[in-house]
This record gives C-alpha cells, structure tokens and sequence, in this order.
C-alpha cells in the first residue's frame, strides 16, 4: 500500500482516473490556503465556501470508495489535514485573542477604527502595525503545518504512492 498505484500505470500514473481525482483534491486543497490570506471581506465569504465544498467533496470522495484504495487514501489525509489545521488555528487565535487583551489596550473606538481601516485595506495604522506581530505568531503554526503535509500529499499523489499513515495528524 505504500508503494505506486500498480506497476503498469507507474510508467504513466497521469491517465489513471484515480491519479487525477487525488491530484484534482490536491488543487482545491490549495485554493482553501490562498483564500486565508484575504484583502477584502468578500474573498473571505468564497473562502468560507470553498472550504464547504473541499470539505464535502472529500467526504463524498471516500464515500464512494473503496477502504483500501489510492483515492480513498489520499482523502482521508487531507481530512485530517484539514481537521488538525482547524483545531491548530482555532487553538492559535483563541490564545492570541487572550494575550492580546492582557497586553495590549485597545479601546472600542480602536477597534472599531480597526475594522474600519481593515474594510478599506488601509493597512499602514499604528493599531495594525501593533497587532501585527500577534497575527503572525498566531497564523505560523497553522500554516506552516497545512504548507507541509499538502507538499508531503502532493508529492506522493505525483507520484502515485499511498500515504504511508494517512490517519495520522503528523
């Protein structure tokens, strides 16, 4: 299960139907992580829904296949992927939103003018200048994970091998 899809279609794995449905959640995957840097509220929206639809294809993905299949296995990594990511970020911005309360003083007129130079894409303001640093520190974690195991996936879905443990978080 480790190894190419099957000796015969190692020499060309891209006309395999089951290469290029692993390699087609591979792409969506990645259109999920663009979409979490946004500039403006509405790719914020589409990010929410492409996030729905990755999350309901790949479901739907290893519904209807076999346990022990290449495309089975494939999407049963990318859901834990993108469950670990979720849980990472969550976990990330909860722990920010508390250390940014204690330490850093923001009226609600400061955040409201926040919001405000956010919805204009005015990001050059002492208040996000502040936060900055925070937003960073809470988004590496994340990303950094979600980056590595979708190179790790792509490389074996190029490849035509299996994940070696596709149940596993890490």
């Amino acid at each position: 299960m480790t190894g190419p899809l099957t000796p015969s279609i190692e020499e060309a794995p891209n006309k395999d139907p089951a290469y290029q449905k692993v390699l087609a959640l591979y792409l969506g995957f990645i259109f999920v992580v663009l979409f979490q840097f946004p500039l403006a509220p509405m790719i914020q929206v589409a990010s929410v829904i492409l996030l729905f639809v990755l999350v309901s294809c790949i479901g739907f993905i290893r519904k209807e296949s076999e346990k022990d299949s290449y495309i089975y296995n494939h999407a049963t990594f990318l859901s834990r992927t993108l469950w670990m990511w979720s849980f990472m970020l969550t976990i990330s911005v909860i722990l920010a939103g508390v250390y940014i309360s204690d330490s850093v003083q923001l009226s609600l007129e400061d955040v409201q003018s926040l919001t405000q130079d956010v919805m204009n894409n005015n990001l050059d303001t002492p208040i996000i200048h502040r936060l900055l640093p925070f937003a960073l520190l809470t988004m590496a974690p994340s990303t950094l994970y979600i980056f590595w195991r979708y190179i790790v996936g792509l490389i074996h879905a190029i490849r035509g091998n299996f994940m070696k443990r596709p149940k596993s978080f890490f």
